[in-house]
Parts: structure tokens; sequence; C-alpha cells
């Protein structure tokens, strides 16, 4: 049992419902000063719906149960009253405004203003790089969001929710789009502000990150608190799968027998140009193949090309050289349009980007690449 002295959150009792779904069945726990909580689970656990919770995102008066802060009850009707009461959150999912620059978004909700009461641009500049000075990252700070990476667009993400000086950061999968020198660094960074009194909540499924970061971890599964576990008892990973899956792990990765068949696709001497360095490519003479029932990986850091593989097999992209044979034969692709009618498709990195069209309906968004065969 915590001593409550000690909890910088409490949450008791907390059960939320989405039209008769019970996302979270009374879940109970606390966050203690100068801690680093890890809550982990399968998807659907209710991990992302108890933090969007905590961040105000699901207002109080839909949530069934008590937050105490610092020992005082808290009720949050949006993300305003949840920062207000020093909670900051990183949400899984980039949410910038892509077309304001570094500065305007790390700055966003909370412009610095003259004694005019006109935004101090010199301050918002000052105060975004000062930001991200903390993450160690030097950036002109007036580079349009849309430009960066999404590892850059992450770690600004994370450099505004510092900027609120929050008693309490949230980290909703932050590691997922960095690479592992970001991650090293980001982790270094998490560990610092927790010596300096910040106490943060960390949800990732990479379990070496939680079991290297995190003085304590909270299993939820099917909506419910499960377990926990503390450092000091040492992390035991086959326990702590088996109480996320809910059954015995007698396999970590169980042999899938399949047939593989003949020739499917081949690639050879693929090229294509460097999106930001004009006259180099980020792909040079590439080849593969992949065959009728297989899966084929392709692995490598953040900015290796690997997207652009892909988006310049879709034809999404323009490539400088290379062929493509699709069951032996030559084909070409131009387009995404000649992609589909070779039967080939695209889930793209980027979903809220390039995978949906957030104005229109799910119905539309789903029918969108197929309107030709709907139209008479």
């Amino acid at each position: 049992m915590s001593d409550s002295t000690h909890d910088v959150l409490r949450i008791e009792g907390v059960t939320k419902r989405f039209q008769g779904t019970v996302a979270l069945k009374s879940v109970s726990f606390t966050l203690r000063n100068h801690e680093i909580l890890a809550i982990i689970g399968e998807n659907g656990a209710g991990k992302s719906t108890m933090m969007k919770i905590l961040s105000g995102l699901y207002p109080s008066s839909g949530v069934e149960g008590t937050i105490w802060i610092m020992g005082k009850e808290a009720r949050f009707q949006n993300p305003i009253d949840a920062e207000k009461a020093g909670i900051a959150m990183i949400y899984q999912e980039l949410n910038l405004e892509l077309d304001l620059s570094i500065a305007e978004n790390i700055c966003l909700g909370a412009m610095p203003l003259n004694k005019f009461g006109l935004v101090d641009w010199a301050a918002v500049r000052k105060t975004a790089t000062d930001a991200l000075e903390r993450l160690g990252i030097v950036i002109d700070v007036n580079v349009i969001a849309r430009n960066l990476s999404p590892s850059m667009q992450q770690l600004v993400s994370i450099a505004r929710a510092l900027s609120r000086n929050p008693s309490i950061l949230i980290l909703d999968e932050p590691t997922s789009v960095l690479t592992s020198t970001e991650t090293e660094k980001l982790m270094q960074i998490i560990t610092g502000l927790k010596d300096k009194g910040l106490s943060c909540i960390y949800i990732s499924h990479k379990l070496d990150e939680v079991f290297q970061l995190c003085d304590r971890i909270i299993v939820f599964r099917d909506g419910c608190y499960i377990s926990e576990h503390t450092r000091t008892n040492g992390y035991k990973s086959t326990e702590i799968i088996q109480e996320m899956i809910g059954r015995d792990l007698e396999v970590m990765y169980p042999q899938i027998e399949h047939s593989v068949g003949n020739e499917l696709l081949r690639v050879e001497q693929l090229s294509v140009p460097h999106p930001t360095a004009y006259g180099k490519n980020i792909i040079e003479d590439v080849s593969f193949t992949l065959n009728k029932g297989e899966i084929l990986g392709l692995a490598g850091l953040v900015g290796s090309g690997r997207s652009e593989i892909l988006n310049a097999v879709f034809g999404g992209i323009r490539k400088n050289s290379g062929y493509l044979f699709l069951d032996g034969k030559k084909i070409d692709i131009q387009n995404p349009q000649d992609a589909k009618k070779h039967g080939i498709g695209l889930l793209t990195e980027d979903r809220k980007k390039n995978g949906i069209i957030p104005g229109l309906s799910i119905k539309h968004n789903m029918t969108i690449t197929i309107l030709d065969q709907l139209c008479n």
C-alpha cells in the first residue's frame, strides 16, 4: 500500500464506458513523487483511455471514480483544466499544427504577450529554443512543422509539453518513431527530469525500455488493473507478458508453417531522389524480390529510405531509375492509380497525414479509392 503523502496522483475506482462497451473497469493506482511509472498491456487494455481521462481529453463528467492530485480532488472538462493542474501529455499520434512553425507549435495556447497585448514573437522564439535545448536539440525554430521528419515532430511535441513546466508528464508510446540514439537521449532526459522533481507515466510496448527506465510497472488487461511490479523486486519478463495476455506463454516466437510460392514482385536497380538533399539519392541501386505467400521486412533506422522504397514502388514518389516486374512481366508504375491496377496497395507510414482525409466520414474514406467502381 502506498503512502498517500508521497503520491502526486491517485486514481480511485475509475470506470469509462463507450456506448455500452466498458473500456476501464474500476481502475485504481497511484503515481509517486519523483517516479517513472510504466503502464503496460496489449492493444485495447485501456492504457490510452486512462491517459486521455488524465489529460482532460475525456471530460470527468463522463467518467466514474475519483482523481486526486497532490491530495486534492481534480475534475477536468478539457485539456486546459488538466494542464492547469500540472499534467502534460505526449500523445501516441502526433498532434502538431503542421502549417505553423516549430516556435508557434511549442507556444500554441500559451503565447507570450507584450505590454500592448500582442504576441511577443522574440519571446516565442526564445521559449521554443529553450524548450528544445532541454532535449539537446539545436534547430531553427522558424521551420514549418510539416517539413520535419516524424521523429523530429515527436521531439517538438515533447518540447511543447516541457515548456509548460508540468509536475506530471504522460508519455504514450513516445519512442515509436525515434531512432535508437534519439530513444536513448530521450530516456536520459526523462531520468534527468525525474531527478529534478517531475513524475512521469510512461506507456510503451517496448519492454526493454520499460525495464531500463521505469521504477514501477502496472499491468492492464481488458480494461482492468491486473498487477504491479517494482524495480527493487526485479522485473520478470515472462511473468509480466503472461499477465498482459492472460495465459501461459509457452513459446515466445512460435514457428508458423506456411508455404512460399514463386516470385511475385521483383525490383531491380531502384534509385530514389533524396527528399531534401538536391542532387542526391536516398535509395541507390537497390534490388529485391517478393515471393507469393511471403512477408518481406525492410529494416533500418529513421531516414534510411525504407518508406521511400515502398512509395516509389507504389508510384507515390518519383524514382530516378529502376525496373519493376510482376509475375515475371515488366510493369510501368508512374502513379498510385497504375499500382492499383496491378493489385498493389500501400498503407502509409503517417496514417494521419497520408492515410485518411479527416474531414470526410468513415464511409467516404473507405470508398474514396474505388469511386470509379461505385459511380455509373
